[in-house]
């Protein structure tokens, strides 16, 4: 991978299953237009590749509410600007009101896009 940091908003999926991964990948392309879309399937694999990115727009992290808040992924994310949306069963049952949005499954690309425009309404 090319060190130069990436100088287009990027998006984050950070999801296990792949598939969901490049749907919701596709989803924020379409959404997001020319920015890039880092696919990673673990904390680690973030971590890795967010020094590459300076301003990052979304990222949509399949986590526990309760490890995510305070830890590294989200200090490096909001750090870049990143608006965080949690997805997966933990955030969808341990989720604490207003914390973070959660993308609940199963979902479509309009709950998607649904969802994303509500950072527009707080910025």
């Amino acid at each position: 991978m090319d060190k130069t940091r990436l100088r287009k908003p990027a998006c984050l999926v950070l999801v296990r299953h792949e598939v969901i991964a490049e749907d919701l990948a596709l989803t924020l392309q379409d959404a997001f237009g020319k920015g890039p879309i880092m696919v990673c399937r673990s904390p680690e694999e973030a971590l890795e590749r967010l020094p590459d990115v300076s301003d990052l727009q979304v990222a949509v992290v399949e986590t526990d509410p309760d490890t995510f808040a305070g830890s590294r992924l989200e200090t490096e994310i909001t750090a870049r600007g990143g608006q965080v949306v949690l997805f997966g069963e933990l955030a969808e049952t341990r989720m604490p009101a207003g914390r973070w949005p959660v993308l609940h499954r199963p979902f479509t690309d309009e709950m998607v896009l649904n969802l994303l425009s509500r950072f527009d309404e707080r910025t």
